[in-house]
């Protein structure tokens, strides 16, 4: 049966990295926690924001979310793509957004799917990133951020098969939202 949500990054299941953060920013590990944060990365036309799987684990993504910052409602994403790789040096896009509205208040949720069609769609991947392409809301070159989900299909490395404990674990947090 499924357990009571745990942290990936503290199960070791991903890493989360991205371009430099502002001072008062959270630290980029909790891109993954359980509630709403500040995450803001410094100003820059390439800002991103990563989460990597462990050694062990591949992700046929079928959608993901992403949770507006903490803070308030201003310097909402406008334009950016999320992507995936395999190596973190070539980039797949699996969804683009330019002038997408749907992230506007303070914690909230949004869903995207990701098309079957789109290529790279049915591919397994193992890192992924929400990749800047254009300004947020108040026109800066910055992530602001509260909180990234995956949902897929996992798999893992035959030859590194989990203990019961991972296979079974609740990889990404749940959301509320259907």
């Amino acid at each position: 049966g499924l357990e009571p949500w745990k942290c990936p990054i503290s199960r070791s299941f991903v890493t989360c990295s991205s371009t430099n953060l502002e001072n008062d920013s959270r630290p980029i590990r909790e891109l993954v926690s359980h509630e709403a944060v500040r995450i803001k990365t410094k100003s820059s036309s390439d800002a991103f924001v990563k989460v990597a799987l462990s050694g062990d684990f591949e992700l046929k993504v079928s959608h993901y979310a992403i949770r507006h910052w903490s803070t308030n409602d201003n310097d909402a994403l406008r334009h950016w793509k999320f992507e995936a790789s395999n190596d973190g040096k070539s980039w797949t896009i699996l969804r683009s957004h330019d002038e997408d509205h749907t992230i506007s208040t303070r914690g909230a949720v949004s869903i995207w799917k990701i098309d079957a069609s789109q290529s790279g769609a049915k591919q397994k991947w193992r890192q992924f990133r929400i990749h800047l392409t254009g300004s947020n809301s108040n026109g800066r070159d910055s992530i602001c951020i509260g909180g990234l989900e995956l949902y897929g299909t996992l798999f893992w490395f035959e030859s590194q098969r989990p203990s019961a404990d991972r296979r079974n674990a609740s990889f990404c947090r749940r959301s509320s939202r259907k």
